[in-house]
């Protein structure tokens, strides 16, 4: 770091135009910068994002520090208030996620939907299956084999069924 007497040097030196004394001040505070806006945001990515914008906001309002605090302690307020105006301005494109990720779920509502018309498909179809079930089936023949049908074995009854699987149902 510079002297104190330096740093309101190049401050007074910054204030008046001079980018030689600004770039000075830039290079001295930028890792302080850095690490304010990290602390902040907890994102690299997203502190460099920051502190670019902090950059260009000291190059604007440099003009503005009276002197009253330490430089650091100014600067820490408008890297924070930098961080809060772009947390600020991204809030749309967050809400613009949101809708994306709506989409996203979208299919999975309409999965469900699906799934639904099926089971009340299967249920359908299973109580029509056990109506007819209950029917005693008789096979439908083309009209030339129906003098056949006498010949053909009648369907075994229940009753009938091999004693060995009465037995194994009542274990």
């Amino acid at each position: 770091m510079t002297e104190p007497d330096e740093e309101s040097d190049l401050i007074k030196q910054a204030q008046r135009g001079d980018r030689g004394a600004f770039e000075s001040l830039l290079r001295t505070h930028y890792d302080a910068m850095y690490r304010m806006a990290f602390k902040w945001c907890g994102n690299k990515e997203d502190a460099e994002d920051i502190t670019q914008n902090a950059c260009i906001k000291l190059a604007r309002s440099i003009d503005t520090f009276r002197f009253q605090s330490a430089f650091l302690s100014w600067l820490y307020r408008l890297v924070i208030n930098t961080a809060k105006d772009w947390t600020k301005a991204r809030a749309p494109r967050a809400a613009d996620q949101t809708v994306e990720t709506e989409r996203v779920e979208a299919p999975v509502a309409e999965e469900r939907v699906y799934a639904g018309q099926v089971m009340a498909y299967v249920r359908t179809t299973a109580s029509a299956f056990t109506a007819c079930s209950t029917v005693m089936w008789k096979p439908s023949l083309p009209p030339c084999l129906n003098r056949y049908r006498a010949s053909w074995p009648a369907r075994p009854s229940r009753q009938d069924a091999s004693p060995n699987l009465r037995r194994s149902r009542m274990k």
